[in-house]
Order: C-alpha cells, then structure tokens, then sequence
C-alpha cells in the first residue's frame, strides 16, 4: 500500500467502506451540534479535532486523496463550506473558521437524524443554486402611476 509522509494509506488503495456515507453525514451532524455551543468562530482544525472525537476516523477516513488531503477533512470541509452555508447554518470566516448561526441551531431540532439534516442542507444547498443562477424578472410598473429609474431612455432620432 503507497503511503504519504505521515503514513497515511493512499486513496490509490482504499476503497470506500458501507459505513462512510453514514460517518461522514453523522460526524457533519456532531460538528454543526459542537459549533452550536461555541461563543467563538473555530478554526478548521479544531472544528477537525471536535468531529473526530465524536466520530472517529478509521482507516479510509485517514485516507488521503490525490491531492494529499485527508479524505474525511475534504469531506468535511466542502460540505460545510458549501451545503450548510449556503443553508445559511454556518458562516465561514476571512480567517478559516467556522460559527454556527440561528439557523443551524434550528435545523438540528428540525432534523434529528444525521441522514435527515444532510438531506434537508442539499435541499437548501439546490434552492441557492437555482437561485444564484436565475435572473429575476423585473416587477411589473404602472407607467401611467409610477416613475421608473434606472431604465435606460430610448434614443430618439435625430437627439444624437
């Protein structure tokens, strides 16, 4: 088996177990439960330090990918910059941490399950998307009643 420098086994090699989907979607439950009780943003890796008390990493956790990442920090570290935050369950700080918001202590009560919260963060996750990707239609204005700025005039002949 290829190792890295720290003797990491090396994603080449591993192959994921039945249990991965279920670890990871649980240690993303304990870390939005532990980023909850925290007064304070927490560096990444602390918030690592924290999820891997509550679930351990076993060998394909601690897998590294091609790019020499821990496997279940990439993990980790997508899901809640990108699924929970746009949730809008956490913020991302400048700085590399992580602090729960409102929401996220909410959707903890609202999804007991560790399958039910990542379920509902995709969810929440495709709504931005579309969103963001949509362009929203002006709304419709009485010219008869109002003043519309910011459109621009057409020309008329000859006012050039």
């Amino acid at each position: 088996m290829s190792t890295t420098l720290d003797s990491a086994p090396s994603s080449v090699d591993m192959q994921p177990d039945a249990e991965w989907p279920q670890r990871y979607r649980a240690r993303l439950r304990a870390t939005l439960e532990e980023l909850v009780g925290q007064s304070r943003p927490v560096p990444f890796a602390e918030v690592q330090t924290m999820a891997a008390g509550r679930v351990p990493l076993n060998d394909y956790d601690q897998s590294v990918t091609t790019n020499d990442a821990v496997r279940a920090w990439t993990n980790l570290g997508w899901l809640l910059t990108t699924s929970f935050q746009h949730a809008g369950w956490l913020h991302a700080t400048a700085d590399g941490g992580f602090r729960a918001t409102r929401e996220g202590a909410v959707a903890l009560t609202e999804q007991p399950e560790p399958q039910a919260l990542y379920e509902a963060a995709n969810l929440a996750y495709r709504e931005w998307d579309t969103l963001r990707k949509s362009t929203p239609a002006p709304d419709p204005v009485d010219l008869t009643t109002e003043i519309v700025h910011g459109v621009p005039a057409s020309p008329t002949p000859g006012s050039r």
